[in-house]
């Protein structure tokens, strides 16, 4: 019995049911952008451009959000629900983590991102796309603080 279930346990983490699933992260969208798409198509005079955070080839920053690109596409996009429209598979109005859960589902990896601010995230991982999506939250009152996009 027990190498049975050792076998079993075995065929499980080798078949991957033990990881996150895919989910389709094409619906996800800042202010109608997504990573691969081109960093030229974005109005940035819309944007408050900042140097509070660090430079590097390719990294624009804003107030309101972060982009990363490389050879003219976007690969990281790290936003602010307050101050950027972000849209879940065209709901623009999220607000609540439950409200992200609802659209994209339960295959998700949930972690603590900042636990002296009481920050969790959730993060959900397009396989085919090569592309992770974290959805940072108020552990206090679930509300939807960032997003984060990145290209893998």
């Amino acid at each position: 019995m027990k190498r049975v279930l050792a076998v079993l346990t075995a065929a499980l983490i080798l078949s991957g049911c033990s990881g996150v699933k895919s989910v389709d992260l094409s619906g996800v969208k800042f202010d109608g952008a997504a990573v691969g798409d081109s960093f030229s198509d974005i109005d940035t005079d819309r944007y408050t451009v900042t140097e509070r955070f660090p430079e590097g080839e390719g990294v624009h920053n804003f107030e309101e959000w972060r982009i990363t690109e490389r050879k003219r596409k976007i690969t990281d996009i790290t936003a602010e629900f307050e101050y950027i429209e972000i849209s879940v598979n065209g709901v623009k109005d999220c607000k609540h983590i439950e409200d992200v859960i609802a659209l994209l589902g339960n295959d998700y990896r949930k972690k603590i991102y900042d636990d002296e601010e009481e920050l969790s995230e959730i993060e959900y991982r397009d396989k085919k796309a090569d592309v992770t999506c974290g959805f940072v939250y108020s552990q206090r009152d679930d509300s939807l603080v960032l997003a984060i996009m990145r290209k893998k």
